[in-house]
């Protein structure tokens, strides 16, 4: 039974030992990020080149100053917005022109809005703010804001 103990004791502390040695490597580590100059130089650090400047050591202060805590609730910093482009024309509806159907008086146009909706439109019919001017078998001819546009037949 003595024999059994001693086996224990002295793992005990082998993982001691070890364990001492992981958590100085640790703090080492702390304070070398936390203060360079307080760990001694090995030789091996690169030197900046001659006539460079260093950057200030409250560089990295002067950067978190600028940044918002995102455990604080409070207004967002102002963010800047690209320059606008001139506006372009208005593209037409997400409608999709997926077919038409003949019945007695004339074609009606099997459109499919962006919610998936489909609608049954004849000629002169308005959906999404575009008037149907013209139904035929390939494409469907509209009038959105004052201008024609061609709806090409989609599978």
């Amino acid at each position: 039974m003595h024999g059994k103990w001693k086996h224990h004791q002295i793992l005990i502390l082998l993982l001691s030992g070890v364990s001492l040695v992981i958590w100085g490597i640790i703090a080492h580590e702390f304070i070398r990020i936390a203060n360079p100059s307080a760990v001694p130089a090995t030789g091996k650090e690169l030197s900046p080149e001659p006539g460079a400047a260093a950057p200030p050591e409250s560089a990295w202060i002067d950067h978190l100053a600028g940044l918002r805590n995102p455990f604080i609730a409070g207004e967002r910093p102002a963010q800047r917005s690209p320059p606008s482009a001139p506006q372009k024309e208005s593209p037409l509806p997400a409608v999709c022109y997926r077919g038409f159907l003949q019945d007695g008086n004339g074609y009606v146009a099997v459109l499919e809005t962006a919610a998936g909706l489909t609608r049954l439109c004849s000629a002169g019919d308005s959906l999404a703010g575009m008037t149907v001017l013209r139904i035929e078998s390939r494409q469907l001819r509209v009038r959105f804001r004052k201008r024609e546009a061609l709806l090409p037949l989609l599978p």
